[in-house]
């Protein structure tokens, strides 16, 4: 009985130090920067997979008005989305905004300086008109980029709400920094409306038929003291900007996301091409959809879909196992298989799992050579196999 107490001592320190190995590069404290004289927050999310003898991309993600980065770094499992990723993701936060109002400044909330104009008891008001944002987001990446080893040939940009109207912006302004941009529930500004960004740059655009809050036609809700006002082009709008300042075909190729979920929503996504330089401008439309951030029990997964969307591959559709044999195969054994299995990857990817009807149901880091995987968790059936660079393998589980 001792021996066996003292191997599972053992093991225990051992798991705890593998444990620990895996998250000294995850999620970092909050963290301070100095900016133009005000000290601004941000969280880091860094994949347990990281080598600093290999960049990795980035994502900066842009919070919604007076949202702050605690609501979200708690609402948005950042972390396993850099895990999954293999990216960093970085969590920044905008500056409280302030009204003067008969002699006294009320606070608004945390905004960013995207340029929409609000009407405050029938007065014009830019929250942070004064706070050069854009310059702290871009600084605030290039000194990550000394502590990290980071690709910034790949940096994106993503938001919600108010963070969307800035990733637009952002998108507008950096074009020549930025790879590509996804911003959900919030439009391109009016005063952008004439604006030519400097090179061509994808686009994902996310909205909600029913988002009473930034409606689709680019009006905003009235609340009190504002009323009803425009806080952007309409969706539509925003599309064909986007589609002509990237020189764009003019026919779409539809798709419809699997409804698997009871969710009373329905995804479809419409997206548009520069066949010369693979420039891509999507709008996916959620039908029945408000102003909120869809993640786990929808059928579609907004960070998942925007990473589909920057690496140029859509994990939701189904593959239709019976037509896939043309495409490479993918060793795995055993097969049939019970509680694990190995893969064999010629190189480091991503792997996906798809049950018969297509459905995804899980994604997995493969490193190049044998990779251990636990089955333990998947119901016995027939499942798809099948990495980003094509290569796939069909798996009997008992």
């Amino acid at each position: 009985m001792t021996k066996a107490i003292n191997i599972h001592i053992i093991i225990g320190f051992i798991t705890v130090f593998l444990v620990y190995s895996l998250c000294s590069y995850a999620q970092q404290p909050k963290q301070n920067f100095e900016w133009q004289g005000e000290t601004r927050e941000y969280y880091t999310y860094i994949p347990a997979s990281y080598d600093s003898e290999n960049g990795m991309p980035v994502m900066v993600f842009l919070h919604g008005f007076d949202g702050g980065i605690d609501s979200y770094n708690s609402s948005i499992n950042f972390q396993q989305a850099a895990d999954q990723f293999h990216w960093m993701i970085v969590l920044p936060q905008a500056l409280a905004a302030q009204y003067s109002m008969w002699g006294v400044n009320v606070p608004v909330g945390n905004t960013w300086n995207s340029g929409i104009e609000m009407t405050i008891m029938g007065s014009p008001f830019v929250p942070n008109s004064d706070v050069d944002d854009a310059g702290f987001l871009l600084a605030l990446v290039d000194s990550l980029g000394n502590d990290y080893a980071l690709n910034l040939d790949s940096l994106f940009f993503a938001g919600f709400s108010m963070g969307a109207f800035m990733t637009h912006r952002m998108a507008i302004e950096h074009s020549d920094r930025i790879r590509a941009v996804a911003a959900a529930s919030g439009l391109i500004p009016v005063c952008y409306a004439n604006s030519t960004p400097a090179q061509h740059i994808s686009v994902l655009h996310i909205h909600g038929t029913d988002d009473s809050t930034v409606k689709p036609d680019g009006t905003a809700s009235p609340i009190p003291l504002m009323g009803e006002m425009t806080l952007g082009l309409s969706v539509d709008a925003t599309i064909d900007y986007w589609r002509n300042a990237n020189q764009c075909g003019s026919e779409a190729e539809t798709i419809a996301y699997p409804d698997t979920e009871n969710d009373g929503m329905l995804f479809s996504q419409e997206t548009y091409t520069n066949n010369t330089d693979n420039t891509k401008v999507a709008l996916l439309t959620v039908d029945g959809g408000g102003h909120q951030w869809y993640e786990d029990g929808h059928d579609v997964q907004y960070l998942t879909v925007i990473h589909d969307f920057f690496t140029g591959h859509n994990s939701y559709i189904p593959t239709g196992i019976e037509n896939e044999s043309y495409l490479p195969d993918l060793t795995v054994f055993p097969n049939p298989a019970y509680k694990t299995i190995t893969v064999e990857s010629s190189n480091e990817t991503q792997l996906f799992v798809y049950n018969s009807d297509g459905r995804i149901m899980g994604t997995i880091y493969l490193s190049k050579g044998a990779n251990a995987i636990d089955i333990s968790s998947y119901s016995a059936g027939l499942y798809l196999l099948r990495t980003l660079d094509g290569q796939q393998s069909s798996l009997i589980i008992r």
